[in-house]
């Protein structure tokens, strides 16, 4: 072929850069374009909306090392950065849909803009790979750290409820029957706990998420002298990864961050098992607020705690996809409907009212202190745990035989189950009765680490307060420092463009 029909070829493939659609084009390597459903089936999998800010803040900051490096003429690259400020001004740059797909917009707008001599230049010493990887650590990053504070602010409505109910007695339900007294406020604090460990477990998720892949290129980086770690900074990423393949091979920081997101809903999904459970009318210890229930299109009485309800949901929905593929999306999605279920448990339990003499009443009118008055048979009467507690059997089971209320067995009765299982009488009175079975005796004496009585109850309160301004701080000084590096992406952008 003469050098004429070459030239004439060449130019009939590369076409009019102002309509450059990407580096998949007919007549380069390929000679079909995309199976429209293949296209059609992919977006619909991995949006790049949700990463735009990720795929701009890389341009951005690749572009400024190709500089710096001397890989690409600063002249050239001033051009582009002038270019990608203006994409990056919000309802200005819009993502332009190429044949390979929305993360290469950036090289698409400045290749339209500048022509391909130019606007080409910025995909030096990276591919596809790392462009996604970047994008979607970006998105990842944020949306966990939003989620974390998220966590912090229902830890916080928590502790303040719980502070208010550190005498108050409730009853402790085990196999949906009542078990022993406890207090609101350590039923309260339980859940607390649980927030602690999905905070840290979420924290463990942020720093292996913040781990920068940029100039990994496909996996064996590229002829080109990046500065990975330069790149890194810019984008406040706190480490980079010490191997390109794993770079382009590591998704386990997503099942991670799904299975953190699932151990957090089920968390929650349990308190609101509590809430609907206290709001029940044999129960009637709560009641939610009228803005978190329905009624019903028949049954005008009804007050439905659809809230609580709809947190359980979507604890269904997020736990139900931990076993699939995670892909970024889904896992932005999720993370959104858990910060809704954060916000709905936040709203429920501050605004929620407590009826402390029904507590009290239905811990007193149980058997919830059988067990209390076995260990004060052991303590008093020198007898082992198992006798005590086999002794006491028996009155329970003599007092429902003999239709007896729980909450007022008499001497007479506990001689007759010493006899029947000992042989002989203990010899107790009415006062020492009122020892064994009142629920706030009982709670007094729980002086254990993490029982709930209420001296040591708000002992933990205190340190959970103590732990979340600790972590409060952890989350403040990854805001700052993800400001700051944006910050200086565009500080050092301007000072090139000076």
């Amino acid at each position: 072929m003469g050098d004429d029909n070459l030239k004439e070829s060449l130019g009939s493939l590369r076409g009019d850069d102002k309509e450059y659609t990407g580096y998949r084009r007919v007549g380069i390597r390929l000679t079909e374009p995309f199976n429209k459903l293949l296209v059609d089936s992919r977006n619909s999998l991995d949006s790049t909306d949700e990463f735009s800010h990720g795929l701009n803040w890389f341009d951005k900051a690749h572009a400024v090392m190709l500089i710096e490096e001397n890989i690409i003429p600063k002249e050239n690259a001033k051009d582009c950065l002038l270019a990608l400020k203006e994409l990056s001004v919000p309802g200005v740059g819009k993502l332009i849909d190429t044949s390979s797909g929305g993360k290469h917009s950036g090289e698409a707008f400045l290749i339209q803009k500048l022509g391909m001599e130019v606007g080409g230049l910025i995909h030096a010493g990276r591919s596809s790979w790392d462009l996604s990887l970047v994008s979607h650590r970006v998105k990842l990053r944020s949306v966990v750290l939003d989620l974390m504070c998220h966590i912090n602010d229902y830890r916080k409505i928590l502790l303040n409820k719980a502070s208010k109910f550190t005498d108050d007695v409730m009853p402790y339900y085990t196999h949906g029957q009542q078990a022993q007294p406890t207090t609101l406020a350590h039923h309260l604090h339980a859940f607390i706990s649980a927030a602690e460990r999905d905070w840290l477990r979420l924290d463990g998720v942020y720093k292996r998420i913040d781990i920068s892949a940029a100039g990994a290129a496909a996996g064996t980086a590229s002829r080109f002298p990046v500065n990975r770690k330069r790149v890194a900074e810019l984008m406040g990423f706190s480490s980079v990864s010490t191997n390109t393949r794993d770079s382009g091979y590591n998704y386990d920081h997503l099942w991670e961050m799904g299975a953190g997101l699932g151990m957090l809903m089920e968390n929650l999904s349990f308190l609101c098992e509590e809430l609907i459970l206290w709001m029940g009318n044999e129960y009637g210890m709560i009641q939610l607020a009228d803005r978190y229930c329905s009624t019903s299109s028949i049954m005008t009485q009804k007050r439905n705690p659809t809230a609580a309800e709809h947190v359980q949901a979507i604890s269904k929905r997020i736990t139900g996809r931990i076993p699939t593929s995670y892909i970024a999306p889904e896992l932005v999605e999720d993370a959104k409907h858990s910060m809704d279920a954060l916000n709905l448990c936040s709203g429920m339990i501050d605004s929620m009212k407590v009826f402390k003499e029904k507590m009290f009443e239905l811990t007193d009118n149980s058997w919830a202190q059988a067990a209390d008055l076995a260990a004060l048979l052991v303590k008093e009467k020198g007898l082992s745990w198992r006798i005590a507690h086999q002794i006491i059997g028996v009155m329970v089971r003599l007092a429902e035989e003999d239709e007896l209320s729980p909450g007022n067995p008499t001497p007479e009765l506990l001689d007759r189950a010493s006899n029947l299982f000992l042989g002989k009488t203990l010899d107790v009175n009415e006062e020492f009765l009122r020892r064994g079975l009142d629920p706030n005796i009982c709670i007094s004496t729980r002086t254990a680490i993490g029982s709930p009585g209420p001296k040591e109850m708000v002992k933990q309160i205190s340190n959970s307060r103590k732990l979340l301004n600790d972590d409060d701080l952890v989350n403040s000084k990854r805001k700052k420092h993800l400001e700051d590096a944006e910050n200086l992406t565009n500080q050092v952008i301007e000072q090139i463009l000076l």
